[in-house]
């Protein structure tokens, strides 16, 4: 009787050690490996560093940085030259890049996708390797940075989340301030959110919360009912002459995310829905999930104004109707690479 029932404590001890562990690995699983990491820039790559700095320093009305070109390490143990130029705002930064060795991560964006963005950053000032292998457990390719480096690349472009993630320091690089007022078209104006347009918003969804832990917001219907042209509490939402399907409606939802001053702004999805949009348009030139702009405001501007100076400076006007509607997209992305919304 007693050598059953060590027998059976023994058993029954090896369950409970099995459970906990198992708990633990869940657990781990479970946890968001950035969570906390405020958001510090968005990565921009273009073929045409010189002038593409000309047309941000013009649109922002700033002093931009000087160019200058860096090594960007790689997983092989090779250097990467890359042009950079940053581009500060209040409270986020524009890093614009160019490729000068025909190989790493940003030569090989350029060749699958054009001009456009490439990651998005977030400060982590330690344990970058712990969490860098995280990610890459969590789908992500390691594409630069090296081991005991201060920052890496995963990229899950092909995945739902749409872009690469840079981790590296919370700190900006050396660049002028930001203006303490409104200059030009976006200078001055702090960042209100940037926004992806997504193939499927639950699955993007899901991957940002999974990784950034960021607080869910269920997507929604917008407009509320109606289509974008035919929307009874805002009037059509395309501008006059446009080539969008005037059946056309988006899901789409706004969460917040941390950024380096500890203030938030968003991180807003959008899954477009029927025919041709401004959105979709995106996702067809970057063959996918990614990101497609950043939200600053017109501030003191007049709308029309707004949108006539602009329009100067080389953007095309891809959303936002007639009064009463407010909502207006500047499509610099054949320029800068990037629209502002």
């Amino acid at each position: 009787m007693m050598q059953r029932l060590r027998g059976s404590v023994l058993v029954l001890a090896g369950v409970l050690a099995l459970v906990s562990a198992t708990t633990r690995v869940v657990s781990v699983q479970s946890e968001a490996p950035l969570a906390g990491a405020p958001i510090t820039h968005l990565g921009i790559v273009v073929p045409d560093l010189a002038r593409v700095a000309a047309g941000y320093a013009d649109a922002f009305g700033e002093e931009v940085s000087p160019i200058r070109t860096i090594a960007l390490d790689l997983p092989n143990g090779k250097k990467a030259a890359v042009k950079v130029v940053y581009v500060p705002l209040p409270n986020f930064y524009l890093e614009i890049l160019e490729p000068v060795t025909k190989a790493g991560p940003i030569y090989e964006h350029l060749q699958k996708y054009g001009r456009g963005v490439h990651h998005f950053g977030l400060g982590v000032d330690q344990n970058i390797d712990a969490v860098r292998t995280t990610l890459e457990q969590r789908g992500g390719t390691w594409t630069a940075g090296k081991k005991g480096g201060n920052l890496a690349y995963v990229d899950f472009r092909r995945s739902p989340l749409g872009a690469t993630i840079e981790v590296g320091p919370s700190a900006r690089p050396d660049m002028p301030a930001a203006p303490s007022k409104e200059t030009s078209l976006f200078g001055g104006k702090r960042l209100g959110h940037f926004g992806f347009c997504v193939t499927d918003i639950d699955a993007s969804l899901k991957g940002y919360i999974d990784l950034l832990g960021l607080t869910r917001v269920e997507p929604r219907r917008w407009p509320p009912e109606g289509t974008l042209m035919e929307n009874p509490s805002m009037g059509p939402a395309f501008p006059p002459g446009n080539k969008y399907d005037p059946d056309s409606y988006v899901r789409t939802m706004m969460m917040q995310a941390k950024g380096v001053d500890g203030k938030t702004f968003g991180f807003e999805l959008i899954q477009p829905i029927g025919g041709a949009t401004p959105w979709g348009d995106h996702i067809k030139k970057q063959k996918g999930s990614s990101i497609n702009h950043i939200g600053v405001g017109r501030g003191a501007w007049d709308r029309d104004d707004w949108v006539r100076a602009a329009q100067a400076k080389g953007a095309e006007w891809t959303l936002g109707g007639p009064p009463p509607d407010k909502k207006v997209y500047l499509d610099f992305s054949a320029t800068l690479g990037l629209t502002v919304e």
